[in-house]
Protein backbone atom coordinates (compact mmCIF):
# COMPACT_ATOMS: atom_id res chain seq x y z
CA UNK A 1 0.00 0.00 0.00
CA UNK A 2 1.46 3.51 -0.81
CA UNK A 3 1.37 6.27 0.63
CA UNK A 4 -1.02 8.13 -2.04
CA UNK A 5 -3.22 5.41 -2.11
CA UNK A 6 -3.75 5.30 2.15
CA UNK A 7 -4.47 9.38 1.78
CA UNK A 8 -6.90 8.88 -0.88
CA UNK A 9 -8.51 5.74 1.00
CA UNK A 10 -8.10 8.24 4.01
CA UNK A 11 -9.84 11.01 2.44
CA UNK A 12 -13.06 8.82 1.74
CA UNK A 13 -13.59 7.37 5.31
CA UNK A 14 -15.64 9.71 7.52
CA UNK A 15 -14.71 10.15 11.00
CA UNK A 16 -16.80 10.32 13.64
CA UNK A 17 -17.74 13.77 13.98
CA UNK A 18 -16.45 14.39 17.67
CA UNK A 19 -13.00 13.18 16.57
CA UNK A 20 -11.04 16.84 14.73
CA UNK A 21 -8.81 16.35 12.18
CA UNK A 22 -5.53 17.96 14.30
CA UNK A 23 -6.35 15.58 17.20
CA UNK A 24 -6.76 12.78 14.41
CA UNK A 25 -3.39 13.53 12.85
CA UNK A 26 -1.66 13.81 16.36
CA UNK A 27 -3.31 10.69 17.93
CA UNK A 28 -2.13 8.40 14.68
CA UNK A 29 1.50 10.39 14.10
CA UNK A 30 2.32 9.25 18.18
CA UNK A 31 1.29 5.77 17.18
CA UNK A 32 3.44 5.19 13.77
CA UNK A 33 6.45 6.68 16.78
CA UNK A 34 5.05 4.68 19.63
CA UNK A 35 2.11 1.91 18.97
CA UNK A 36 0.68 2.15 22.50
CA UNK A 37 0.17 5.68 22.33
CA UNK A 38 -2.83 4.72 20.53
CA UNK A 39 -4.54 3.41 23.18
CA UNK A 40 -4.69 6.54 24.98
CA UNK A 41 -5.99 8.35 22.55
CA UNK A 42 -8.83 5.78 21.74
CA UNK A 43 -9.99 6.01 25.77
CA UNK A 44 -10.17 9.87 25.11
CA UNK A 45 -12.10 10.00 22.15
CA UNK A 46 -13.59 6.59 20.98
CA UNK A 47 -14.99 5.87 17.25
CA UNK A 48 -18.37 4.67 16.91
CA UNK A 49 -16.99 2.42 14.32
CA UNK A 50 -12.90 1.25 15.05
CA UNK A 51 -12.47 -0.83 12.11
CA UNK A 52 -13.36 2.81 9.90
CA UNK A 53 -10.08 3.71 11.22
CA UNK A 54 -7.91 1.18 9.86
CA UNK A 55 -6.89 2.52 6.42
CA UNK A 56 -6.11 6.40 7.37
CA UNK A 57 -4.26 4.28 10.31
CA UNK A 58 -2.11 2.75 7.67
CA UNK A 59 -1.79 6.16 5.82
CA UNK A 60 -0.60 8.02 8.63
CA UNK A 61 1.64 5.37 9.62
CA UNK A 62 3.15 4.74 6.61
CA UNK A 63 3.64 8.60 5.71
CA UNK A 64 5.68 9.00 8.99
CA UNK A 65 8.54 6.05 8.40
CA UNK A 66 7.26 5.01 4.98
CA UNK A 67 7.05 1.56 6.08
CA UNK A 68 3.27 0.41 5.43
CA UNK A 69 2.12 -1.69 9.24
CA UNK A 70 1.07 -5.45 9.50
CA UNK A 71 -2.62 -5.51 8.58
CA UNK A 72 -2.57 -8.17 12.39
CA UNK A 73 -1.04 -5.27 14.12
CA UNK A 74 -3.27 -2.72 13.31
CA UNK A 75 -6.36 -5.13 13.84
CA UNK A 76 -5.15 -5.86 17.06
CA UNK A 77 -4.42 -2.75 18.35
CA UNK A 78 -7.84 -1.33 17.01
CA UNK A 79 -9.72 -4.23 18.43
CA UNK A 80 -7.65 -4.03 21.85
CA UNK A 81 -8.73 -0.29 22.09
CA UNK A 82 -11.97 -1.14 21.35
CA UNK A 83 -12.15 -4.15 23.97
CA UNK A 84 -10.85 -1.20 26.46
CA UNK A 85 -13.64 0.56 26.24
CA UNK A 86 -15.90 -2.15 26.20
CA UNK A 87 -14.05 -3.31 29.35
CA UNK A 88 -14.77 0.12 31.35
CA UNK A 89 -18.49 -0.12 30.21
CA UNK A 90 -18.77 -3.55 31.79
CA UNK A 91 -16.82 -2.55 35.36
CA UNK A 92 -19.57 0.61 35.57
CA UNK A 93 -22.61 -2.39 34.33
CA UNK A 94 -21.10 -4.57 37.36
CA UNK A 95 -20.22 -1.67 39.60
CA UNK A 96 -24.12 -0.72 39.42
CA UNK A 97 -25.09 -3.97 39.70
CA UNK A 98 -22.99 -4.60 43.09
CA UNK A 99 -24.45 -1.48 44.80
CA UNK A 100 -27.96 -3.08 43.86
CA UNK A 101 -27.14 -5.92 45.18
CA UNK A 102 -25.35 -4.49 48.02
CA UNK A 103 -28.50 -2.41 48.87
CA UNK A 104 -30.79 -5.63 48.60
CA UNK A 105 -28.16 -7.56 51.28
CA UNK A 106 -28.34 -4.80 53.72
CA UNK A 107 -31.78 -4.57 53.35
CA UNK A 108 -32.28 -8.06 54.41
CA UNK A 109 -30.08 -8.10 56.87
CA UNK A 110 -31.92 -5.37 58.93
CA UNK A 111 -35.07 -7.49 58.06
CA UNK A 112 -33.28 -10.87 59.66
CA UNK A 113 -32.86 -8.80 62.53
CA UNK A 114 -35.76 -7.04 63.46
CA UNK A 115 -37.45 -10.49 62.45
CA UNK A 116 -35.28 -12.15 65.42
CA UNK A 117 -36.11 -9.42 67.60
CA UNK A 118 -39.78 -10.00 67.41
CA UNK A 119 -39.73 -13.80 68.06
CA UNK A 120 -37.34 -12.74 71.06
CA UNK A 121 -40.57 -10.65 72.59
CA UNK A 122 -42.71 -13.23 71.19
CA UNK A 123 -41.02 -16.03 73.28
CA UNK A 124 -40.90 -13.65 76.50
CA UNK A 125 -44.48 -13.49 76.00
CA UNK A 126 -44.93 -17.25 75.73
CA UNK A 127 -42.57 -17.94 78.70
CA UNK A 128 -44.48 -15.28 80.83
CA UNK A 129 -47.92 -16.82 79.94
CA UNK A 130 -46.38 -20.23 80.97
CA UNK A 131 -45.09 -19.02 84.20
CA UNK A 132 -48.14 -17.47 85.19
CA UNK A 133 -50.48 -20.34 84.09
CA UNK A 134 -52.82 -21.26 87.16
CA UNK A 135 -51.56 -18.58 88.95
CA UNK A 136 -54.46 -16.46 90.89
CA UNK A 137 -53.55 -12.91 91.90
CA UNK A 138 -53.33 -12.49 95.44
CA UNK A 139 -56.24 -10.78 97.35
CA UNK A 140 -54.12 -8.64 100.11
CA UNK A 141 -55.93 -5.45 102.78
CA UNK A 142 -53.96 -4.32 105.39
CA UNK A 143 -55.30 -3.02 109.02
CA UNK A 144 -53.66 -1.07 111.89
CA UNK A 145 -55.24 -1.56 115.52
CA UNK A 146 -57.74 1.08 114.88
CA UNK A 147 -59.03 0.29 111.57
CA UNK A 148 -58.94 -3.12 112.11
CA UNK A 149 -62.83 -3.58 113.41
CA UNK A 150 -64.15 -2.38 109.83
CA UNK A 151 -61.38 -4.55 107.80
CA UNK A 152 -62.11 -7.46 109.54
CA UNK A 153 -65.75 -7.49 108.97
CA UNK A 154 -65.07 -7.03 105.06
CA UNK A 155 -62.66 -9.68 105.16
CA UNK A 156 -64.91 -12.07 107.42
CA UNK A 157 -67.98 -11.05 105.00
CA UNK A 158 -65.62 -12.07 101.62
CA UNK A 159 -63.95 -15.08 102.96
CA UNK A 160 -66.60 -17.74 101.54
CA UNK A 161 -65.97 -16.44 98.07
CA UNK A 162 -61.95 -17.58 98.46
CA UNK A 163 -60.66 -20.93 99.04
CA UNK A 164 -58.32 -19.61 101.87
CA UNK A 165 -57.77 -17.05 103.75
CA UNK A 166 -55.40 -16.33 105.93
CA UNK A 167 -54.36 -13.27 108.54
CA UNK A 168 -50.47 -12.56 109.17
CA UNK A 169 -50.03 -10.40 112.87
CA UNK A 170 -46.92 -7.98 111.86
CA UNK A 171 -44.86 -5.79 113.89
CA UNK A 172 -45.01 -1.68 112.44
CA UNK A 173 -42.37 -0.67 109.66
CA UNK A 174 -39.57 1.42 111.71
CA UNK A 175 -39.85 4.99 109.87
CA UNK A 176 -36.29 5.36 110.12
CA UNK A 177 -35.42 2.03 108.30
CA UNK A 178 -38.84 1.16 106.06
CA UNK A 179 -38.32 -2.10 107.67
CA UNK A 180 -40.32 -4.11 110.51
CA UNK A 181 -39.04 -3.81 114.04
CA UNK A 182 -38.80 -7.31 114.31
CA UNK A 183 -36.69 -9.35 112.74
CA UNK A 184 -38.31 -12.17 112.85
CA UNK A 185 -40.77 -10.49 110.24
CA UNK A 186 -38.35 -9.11 107.89
CA UNK A 187 -37.68 -13.33 107.48
CA UNK A 188 -40.74 -14.39 107.48
CA UNK A 189 -42.60 -11.67 105.02
CA UNK A 190 -41.20 -12.31 102.12
CA UNK A 191 -41.25 -16.28 102.22
CA UNK A 192 -44.88 -15.91 103.23
CA UNK A 193 -45.84 -14.01 100.29
CA UNK A 194 -44.09 -15.88 97.81
CA UNK A 195 -45.80 -19.21 98.65
CA UNK A 196 -48.85 -17.43 98.52
CA UNK A 197 -48.08 -15.37 95.67
CA UNK A 198 -47.16 -19.09 93.73
CA UNK A 199 -50.52 -20.22 94.85
CA UNK A 200 -53.30 -21.95 91.91
CA UNK A 201 -55.63 -21.25 94.98
CA UNK A 202 -58.14 -18.15 95.54
CA UNK A 203 -56.37 -16.44 98.21
CA UNK A 204 -56.88 -13.53 100.41
CA UNK A 205 -54.89 -12.40 102.99
CA UNK A 206 -55.06 -9.58 105.58
CA UNK A 207 -51.98 -7.66 107.01
CA UNK A 208 -52.81 -6.44 110.74
CA UNK A 209 -50.27 -4.75 112.27
CA UNK A 210 -50.04 -4.34 115.78
CA UNK A 211 -47.86 -1.33 116.15
CA UNK A 212 -44.82 0.08 117.36
CA UNK A 213 -42.36 -1.74 120.14
CA UNK A 214 -43.99 -0.18 123.18
CA UNK A 215 -47.42 -0.72 121.93
CA UNK A 216 -47.15 -4.21 121.26
CA UNK A 217 -45.62 -5.10 124.72
CA UNK A 218 -48.00 -3.91 126.51
CA UNK A 219 -49.39 -6.89 128.12
CA UNK A 220 -53.30 -5.50 127.64
CA UNK A 221 -52.79 -5.30 123.74
CA UNK A 222 -55.94 -6.28 121.80
CA UNK A 223 -54.95 -8.99 120.14
CA UNK A 224 -53.52 -10.36 122.90
CA UNK A 225 -55.84 -10.48 124.94
CA UNK A 226 -59.09 -11.03 122.14
CA UNK A 227 -60.04 -14.47 122.65
CA UNK A 228 -60.25 -15.41 118.64
CA UNK A 229 -56.52 -14.67 118.50
CA UNK A 230 -54.45 -14.75 121.43
CA UNK A 231 -51.31 -13.23 119.90
CA UNK A 232 -48.28 -14.07 122.02
CA UNK A 233 -45.19 -13.21 119.37
CA UNK A 234 -45.11 -11.40 115.81
CA UNK A 235 -45.11 -12.71 113.26
CA UNK A 236 -48.05 -15.13 113.38
CA UNK A 237 -49.97 -16.39 110.61
CA UNK A 238 -53.09 -17.16 111.02
CA UNK A 239 -56.14 -19.50 108.76
CA UNK A 240 -59.03 -17.96 108.92
CA UNK A 241 -61.81 -20.64 108.19
CA UNK A 242 -65.64 -21.45 109.20
CA UNK A 243 -65.76 -17.80 110.92
CA UNK A 244 -62.82 -19.19 113.14
CA UNK A 245 -58.55 -19.76 113.30
CA UNK A 246 -58.44 -23.10 111.53
CA UNK A 247 -54.42 -23.07 111.95
CA UNK A 248 -51.83 -21.10 113.43
CA UNK A 249 -47.82 -20.72 112.82
CA UNK A 250 -46.21 -18.94 115.47
CA UNK A 251 -43.32 -16.54 115.41
CA UNK A 252 -41.03 -19.24 115.59
CA UNK A 253 -42.15 -20.81 112.58
CA UNK A 254 -44.04 -18.76 110.33
CA UNK A 255 -41.03 -18.21 108.04
CA UNK A 256 -40.47 -22.27 107.10
CA UNK A 257 -41.97 -23.17 103.73
CA UNK A 258 -43.24 -26.31 104.34
CA UNK A 259 -44.92 -25.25 107.18
CA UNK A 260 -46.88 -22.76 105.24
CA UNK A 261 -47.90 -25.22 102.73
CA UNK A 262 -49.07 -27.46 105.60
CA UNK A 263 -51.25 -24.11 106.59
CA UNK A 264 -52.86 -23.59 103.36
CA UNK A 265 -53.54 -27.66 102.42
CA UNK A 266 -55.18 -27.64 105.89
CA UNK A 267 -52.73 -30.57 106.64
Amino acid sequence: MDCSQGNHMANDVLLPPQVTESLELCCFKRLALHVRDFTACWTILPPQNPTSLIPRLFCSINSVDGNSPDVDTVFRIVSGASLSQNLKQSLKTFDSVLSSLLFLFVLCLLFLVLSAFAFFLWLLQVRNKQTNKGKMPLKMVDATISSFDQVFEKFRSEAPTNQFNLIVFLADKDPSTSLSWCPDCVRAEPVIYKKLEASSSNVALLRAYVGDRPTWRNPQHPWRVDSRFKLKGVPTLVRWENDAVNGRLEDNEAHLEHKIDALISGK
